[in-house]
């Protein structure tokens, strides 16, 4: 998967999430930051939805030292999951 379509995948799972429209300069913000301010269990949800949509499985060292933290980390990680 290309990162257009990861950033697609992320960008149409937050708005079925939370019902809300995200600027390409909130791509950087944390997830659970003032700006997106998801729940646990909203990250959760998003975890699970990305997992499934993808295809893919995450390892411990996927999400590890935030690297499930912002739009732009995660999609760089569905990019290296599915492109291995």
């Amino acid at each position: 998967m290309n990162r257009d379509d990861a950033i697609n995948v992320i960008l149409t799972t937050i708005k079925k999430i939370k019902n809300t429209d995200i600027k390409e300069k909130d791509y950087n913000s944390p997830i659970t930051g003032i700006r997106l301010n998801f729940s646990s269990i909203e990250l959760t949800y998003l975890f699970l939805e990305i997992r499934k949509l993808c295809k893919i499985n995450f390892l411990a060292e996927d999400v590890e030292d935030y690297a499930f933290n912002t739009i732009n980390l995660i999609a760089d990680t569905i990019v290296k999951k599915t492109t291995q």
